[in-house]
């Protein structure tokens, strides 16, 4: 059985490619293929990589899913990033095999499972198997603030995140409703929200007991061995209700945060292809001789 296969024969989702083991990464070749390992409870971590041989890993993490119309396991971003001139892989969150209608989990996994801790070390397995010696993590939105805690996990490591939430429980849709957080409570981490999720809006506090894995800006209250470049546009909500506390608090720890901002829509709206092509590119570029 094939181990890969060439770029150009892999279909629109990605899910053609051959499955094959975590061990026979880094002998399957240069094209694509897919892995899964089972997690805590039963739920797989899709994986779908685009082996091109080069020193850099950029890891791809998605944002909301619209479960109506979109079947799992979903590599976002896989047509914009597979065209650049290094390795990438995209990971799929198992946190949303939890239930058929959530659409939102920020690759969180449950009360009693530490997924953005395990993605870590699950990626340093890959890395190794590919022998990289540079790792970039990128996402929008939910998947931006899933890479900039998956990061924290992987000294040396670089996080570029499009319009990331940085605290779960600041969300808004549309800057308003808060659905996504609601049902994200009531169906993930129901031990949070003993009296329901009604009251959510006025009780922002519900996170605290896990609040280093819910929050950025908590989890970057301690000095990281990490870079972050956090690429906003200035004319969202998510300017000032995420990236500006989040990065006021991220640099008084001493962590390294770079601000990119761009005039986009008065709307929070996944980027332009060419700005998250050009920004992920912009820091392969400033990567040391050899990365």
């Amino acid at each position: 059985m094939d181990t890969a296969i060439p770029l150009t024969s892999l279909d629109a989702r990605g899910v053609n490619a051959p499955l094959i083991e975590i061990e026979e990464v880094g002998a399957a070749g240069l094209g694509a293929s897919r892995q899964q390992v089972i997690v805590a409870d039963g739920y797989p971590l899709d994986s779908l990589l685009v082996n091109k041989g080069s020193q850099t890993l950029v890891v791809l993490f998605h944002g909301a899913t619209d479960r109506s119309r979109t079947v799992l396991p979903r590599f976002e971003w896989l047509s914009t990033v597979s065209a650049l001139p290094v390795s990438s892989l995209y990971l799929s969150d198992p946190t949303l095999h939890t239930d058929p209608s959530l659409q939102l989990s920020w690759y969180t996994g449950w009360k009693t499972f530490n997924l953005h801790e395990y993605i870590a070390s699950h990626l340093a397995v890959i890395a190794e198997q590919l022998g990289v010696t540079a790792i970039i993590l990128a996402g929008s939105s939910g998947g931006g603030f899933a890479c900039l805690q998956v990061s924290s996990y992987m000294p040396g490591s670089v996080a570029v995140a499009f319009n990331p939430q940085t605290n779960i429980a600041a969300y808004k849709v549309g800057g308003v409703g808060m659905g996504p957080q609601k049902y994200y409570a009531r169906t993930v981490m129901p031990e949070l929200v003993p009296l329901g999720v009604d009251n959510l809006e006025s009780n922002p506090d519900w996170i605290l007991p896990l609040e280093d894995r819910l929050s950025a800006i908590a989890r970057y209250r301690l000095k990281r061995q990490n870079r972050l470049v956090i690429v906003q546009n200035q004319n969202e909500f998510h300017f000032p209700e995420h990236l500006l506390p989040f990065a006021s608090s991220a640099r008084n720890a001493g962590n390294s945060v770079d601000e990119i901002l761009y005039e986009g829509p008065n709307a929070h709206v996944v980027p332009p292809r060419e700005l998250l092509s050009k920004e992920i590119m912009h820091v392969v570029s400033d990567l040391p001789l050899g990365a």
